[in-house]
């Protein structure tokens, strides 16, 4: 187990460094001259670069022990968001598709978030409907005034709208499948504070 898990963790660095020489070209050499990022602003690729930018993110790690139990043979790329608006995600999506694009095989995106934090169960759950009925309207933006409006406190907003608008931009984003969800309560936890977690498919 320790060995497949460092050579998950090596693939997944090796990944990470594929996608950041794209991202650099993309938005240093191309669209990046009207994204006004400067080459000199992105750093150089490579493990300390990957291992500062992802060190205080854990959605990443949550999710590499079910796709090594679900796809052993899977190749990941995480990108973790830590700030942003509307038209920084349409720009990092306008990116993310060009990219996408031009590759034969298409992989799958899969977005990590929780839904709305530390209310009560009920009222978790009313803000959680808000956010999930949003979501199925297949609409970045109204996501984005729809969380912002209702203050719902979705911690992966940011990668939502990138991957939303992703998929609009490469014409597959046409359906919305609710497949699951339920809150921490579900699993014994306090019911005065919660956190709501669904699943939807995309496509």
């Amino acid at each position: 187990m320790a060995r497949r898990a460092a050579l998950l963790a090596r693939e997944l660095l090796h990944a990470l460094h594929e996608l950041d020489v794209a991202l650099e070209v993309l938005l240093c050499r191309g669209r990046g001259a009207g994204v006004g990022v400067p080459r000199t602003a992105v750093p150089s690729a490579g493990p300390l670069y990957h291992l500062c930018s992802h060190q205080r993110e854990h959605s990443i790690e949550v999710q590499l022990p079910l796709l090594a139990r679900l796809a052993p043979h899977a190749r990941v790329v995480g990108i973790a968001l830590g700030s942003g608006d509307l038209d920084r995600c349409r720009e990092f999506a306008a990116g993310l598709a060009d990219v996408l694009r031009a590759r034969q095989e298409k992989p799958l995106l899969a977005i990590s978030t929780d839904l709305n934090h530390y209310a009560s169960e009920a009222e978790n759950r009313r803000l959680d409907a808000i956010a999930l009925s949003a979501l199925e309207r297949l609409d970045p933006a109204e996501v984005y005034r729809t969380t912002l409006k209702h203050k719902i406190s979705m911690c992966g907003l940011l990668p939502t709208l990138v991957v939303l608008d992703t998929l609009r931009r490469l014409d597959l984003l046409h359906t919305c499948q609710p497949v699951g969800y339920g809150t921490s309560a579900d699993a014994g936890g306090d019911t005065n504070s919660v956190v709501g977690y669904a699943g939807m498919l995309f496509g």
